[in-house]
């Protein structure tokens, strides 16, 4: 029997197959931007099924503090978006009904699931910016952590061989302690 849940966050279970499917997504990413030269063993190598899980951790504690605060995207604001989405334009430079119906198909998506995934980022966004927009981090310690991460370091070693250890004197007991 299959597990009911592949990934727990709080009370909101993430299903098996919710997770396969990101992965499968990311999977494929990866193919095509390395010319479809990416395997499942790669995969693994490059630790992509816990950066898929990671994601989906992070998503599901953005949504639980989103639904929280009570945060919502309107439905003019989620078409907007959608309008707006190069992706989504025809010829013309404009939304085309045309080519939404299709992308939307090539990606096994139907629109009421679609503008669901959009109005879920819109929220994300909204609460995520929200945070970003409180925070200022004080000069000095930016520039403490500027000099930390480009600090560079230099190492030398000399082996000197135990037959060179000669004539050393035994230490004293106020010394060893």
């Amino acid at each position: 029997p299959e597990a009911a849940w592949a990934v727990r966050v709080g009370e909101r279970e993430v299903a098996p197959a919710v997770v396969e499917t990101d992965y499968e997504r990311e999977l494929n990413r990866f193919r095509e931007q390395s010319g479809g030269q990416f395997d499942s063993e790669q995969a693994k190598a490059v630790g992509l099924p816990d950066m898929v899980v990671a994601r989906i951790v992070n998503q599901t504690l953005l949504d639980l503090a989103a639904a929280d605060l009570k945060l919502i995207a309107s439905d003019d604001f989620v078409r907007s978006t959608i309008l707006r989405n190069s992706a989504f334009h025809g010829p013309t430079g404009t939304f085309s009904r045309d080519v939404y119906a299709q992308t939307l198909r090539q990606s096994g998506l139907t629109e009421r699931r679609f503008e669901a995934l959009v109005r879920r980022d819109l929220e994300r966004d909204q609460l995520a910016g929200s945070l970003a927009a409180g925070v200022a981090v004080p000069p000095p310690m930016l520039d403490a952590l500027y000099r930390q991460y480009n600090e560079k370091r230099v190492a030398e070693v000399v082996q000197v061989p135990n037959a060179r250890m000669t004539d050393l004197p035994q230490p004293t007991e106020e010394e060893l302690r």
